[in-house]
């Protein structure tokens, strides 16, 4: 299955997870559906992480696939 199909078919569920899907694709568009792919290929999913807590202060996000 294509990263774009995979990407239509999780929003309907409306769930945690479609939620992390649509700021995936905020924070990095450029390789969000190339990272689901390979999630779906894995057995995984796509996760957003922070390089530090967001109680010590902002930064970026980051998609990775875990």
């Amino acid at each position: 299955m294509t990263g774009q199909e995979l990407l239509k078919r999780y929003p309907k569920k409306k769930d945690d997870y479609s939620q992390v899907l649509m700021t995936a694709l905020y924070v990095d568009a450029d390789r969000v559906y190339e990272l689901l792919e390979r999630a779906d290929i894995e057995g995984k999913k796509l996760v957003i992480e922070y390089s530090i807590s967001p109680d010590q202060g902002p930064s970026e996000p980051v998609v990775a696939i875990k």
